[in-house]
């Protein structure tokens, strides 16, 4: 089973990568380690979770992307600055976290102003399970 972040619209969105290498100070057996992993925001097609999706049967808007995202305060802002510049007053952007490969299972939903997205709202995506938070700008 794998976890998929997706976002998903009414209308073709732009892609974007602003993603880069962030280093991690971690411990490993007792000893502590550098960890470099490649995160941040990226929004790149939707191709290979695409048919297990689909065979969820959520209700997504139609135009989805798969979203790369970190639980992270740098993230969020250029989440909230991509949503900004994309979307017009009044339009609305779904942010799923699904996972594909086992049982629907309950789905959680959120609907908010693209203002009231903080760090506790976005939690809903890293949560666990399958969950929705519908951002309306």
């Amino acid at each position: 089973m794998s976890q998929v972040l997706l976002i998903a619209a009414d209308k073709p969105l732009p892609l974007c990568d602003y993603q880069e290498n962030r280093t991690h100070q971690i411990r490993m057996g007792g000893r502590p380690m550098s960890l470099t992993l490649t995160e941040g925001l990226k929004v790149e097609e939707h191709y290979y979770y695409r048919d297990a999706v689909a065979e969820l049967g959520f209700p997504m808007r139609p135009c989805q992307y798969e979203l790369s995202l970190t639980q992270a305060e740098k993230d969020l802002w250029r989440l909230q600055d991509y949503l900004e510049h994309n979307l017009a007053p009044g339009e609305r952007a779904e942010l799923w976290s699904v996972r594909v490969g086992g049982e629907p299972g309950q789905l959680r939903w959120q609907k908010l102003r693209l203002k009231e997205l903080n760090m506790d709202a976005l939690g809903l995506l890293f949560g666990g399970g399958q969950s929705c938070l519908t951002v309306e700008r």
